[in-house]
Order: structure tokens, then sequence, then C-alpha cells
């Protein structure tokens, strides 16, 4: 079950940025390349992204299609915004090299 969870997911997806801005990839490169910091649109883009995957995600799984309209509207507005922060903040863990960091945002091949 955990594998099938994980698929769906796209975790092991080897590129990620299809759904991403290209203004969003090079304010990402310029944070790693040079440390520059996150634009506030940047950072802005990175949790439209991640909302829109997590949505992509819970809908296609069995269970939530399983409840009511009602719940899944509550589930997907009130939630959503958690896990986003949630996984956002994995991505500027300072115990992590920058490549750890990014391959869940971006995908190992966009990283290598």
């Amino acid at each position: 079950e955990v594998k099938a969870l994980v698929k769906t997911s796209g975790y092991f997806e080897m590129s990620k940025v299809n759904d991403m801005e290209t203004s969003l990839i090079r304010d990402i490169i310029r944070m790693i390349a040079f440390g520059h910091p996150l634009p506030y649109t940047g950072q802005m883009q990175v949790k439209e992204v991640l909302s829109k995957r997590f949505r992509r995600i819970a809908k296609k799984l069995g269970e939530f299609q399983l409840l009511s309209f009602q719940d899944r509207e509550e589930i997907l507005t009130q939630n959503i915004p958690y896990l986003v922060e949630m996984q956002t903040s994995t991505f500027f863990n300072p115990d992590l090299m920058w490549r750890e960091q990014f391959i869940p945002l971006m995908g190992l091949e966009e990283v290598n």
C-alpha cells in the first residue's frame, strides 16, 4: 500500500519542473548558485505548485473519492495549506545539502 501511495505521489519522477514557471526555476538556481534569497513571488509560486500537486494527489486516491463533496472540499481547503508549509520547510533544512533539499521539488534529473 505504501508503494502505491508513493507512486501516486510522483515522488520518484525524474523531472518535476513541467508545472513550474521558468521564472521560478531561475529564482531557485540563483538561490542555490549565488545564495540569493528566494523572492516573495518565488515563494508564492512554490506554494502554488505544491498546493496543486497535493490536490492532484488527493484526487487520485480512491479513498478520497469515496468521501462526500463537502468533506473532500474541506480536506482540500483546510489541510493542503498545512501540507504545503510542512513540505516547504523541508526544502530549507540547513542539515541537508542543497541537492537533497530540492530533489522532492524539482526531481533528480533536474538537480543533477
